[in-house]
């Protein structure tokens, strides 16, 4: 484990640098990395142009008392945007990513057994990927203080990797652009902005340094699921995607047409077309000491490991409630109406709320 540190360590210094790396020097892509560097013998942290701090190592990462204590605290912590833990980390100390205020994507691996308590207080997380099952999600030690990762959309048997295309302005790269993530062979690209080769070609590389299997992703994608509010696709970037069978467009015919797109993407022009795209992932989470989980095709809500009903609340797209309800004895129950999110509550003596989690639709 040592030697693959310091192989990666040297590499990492080599590329910032600006000196290329062997295993990179075919390459004639541009790699920024803002901060590198060591917690302990066994974990590895770097930070990229794309504002995703990946961590990589075994073991735990230290509990400490305040979250500026941590290695890559600064200087960049208001702008990381995504996280990702390596598979043999089993624990994420205390505070070790508190008050993120840019912080809404985290790959969890299997491994992870517990979380510290206010690992993830007030950070607006919409998405959590983890890698093991729902049963393992359940059993993981989470701390306090940490409804910011219990109210997300928790997105189980989901070996994922993540980034962020960065936004262009007079010559600056800046974060903040589409973001990214891959899951198996699906590539799903959403927000609003620019697609630009110099942050395809990061996407399609960087798993090289860390030792992800994909060499070259690009190679293996089948499906893309593409947001409507991405205006401009930069010439050649899915030139080399030969295995795309699938485009899946959020957005109408029309707004396709108008999308400004450069020469050389011929795969996804050739590939099949699905406009006004919706997904309907199933979404999940925690409850108390049990889970729920929410399937949209169905619009079924389920229960599991809670005494007595859930009770829930449908909102509109403005925050108006629309009407409340329980679930029945058997843990489930159906839900209707035009709500766009479900907050759910365990309820005690007086209808007090105990417990609440957030839901998405």
């Amino acid at each position: 484990m040592k030697q693959r540190i310091i192989a990666c360590s040297l590499a990492l210094l080599m590329l910032a640098a600006g000196v290329a790396a062997p295993m990179l020097a075919a390459q004639a892509y541009d790699i920024t990395v803002i901060g590198a560097g060591h917690m302990g013998d066994e974990i590895i942290w770097r930070l990229a142009s794309d504002y995703i701090l990946r961590i990589d190592g075994e073991g735990s990462i230290d509990d400490l008392y305040c979250a500026d204590r941590y290695p890559w605290f600064m200087p960049n912590y208001e702008k990381v945007e995504g996280i990702e833990l390596s598979d043999g980390i089993v624990h994420i100390g205390k505070y070790a990513f508190e008050s993120y205020p840019s912080l809404r994507r985290v790959v969890l691996p299997a491994s992870i057994t517990s979380i510290g308590e206010w690992a993830f207080h007030d950070c607006p997380l919409t998405d959590v990927w983890f890698a093991g099952t729902e049963e393992q999600w359940s059993k993981i030690e989470i701390g306090r203080k940490n409804d910011a990762l219990l109210n997300a959309r928790i997105h189980c048997e989901s070996k994922t990797r993540i980034g962020t295309f960065q936004r262009y302005s007079s010559g600056y790269k800046w974060p903040g652009g589409p973001v990214w993530s891959l899951t198996g062979t699906t590539l799903t690209i959403s927000g609003e902005g620019a697609v630009r080769l110099p942050d395809s070609a990061f996407i399609r590389y960087f798993p090289r340094i860390t030792g992800n299997r994909y060499e070259f992703f690009d190679s293996e994608v089948e499906t893309l699921i593409l947001d409507a509010g991405v205006t401009w696709i930069e010439s050649g970037v899915f030139s080399d995607f030969a295995s795309l069978k699938e485009v899946r467009y959020t957005g109408s015919k029309e707004q396709w047409e108008a999308m400004k797109r450069g020469g050389g993407n011929d795969p996804l022009l050739m590939a099949k077309i699905i406009f006004n795209y919706q997904n309907i992932e199933p979404q999940s989470g925690r409850l108390g000491d049990g889970t729920w989980k929410y399937d949209p095709e169905s619009r079924r809500l389920s229960t599991s490991g809670i005494s007595g009903p859930v009770w829930f609340a449908l909102y509109d797209a403005d925050g108006r409630m629309l009407g409340w309800d329980m679930t029945n004895r058997s843990g489930w129950a159906q839900l209707d109406g035009d709500f766009v999110s479900v907050r759910l509550f365990i309820v005690g003596k007086g209808y007090v709320p105990q417990c609440k989690a957030a839901l998405i639709h």
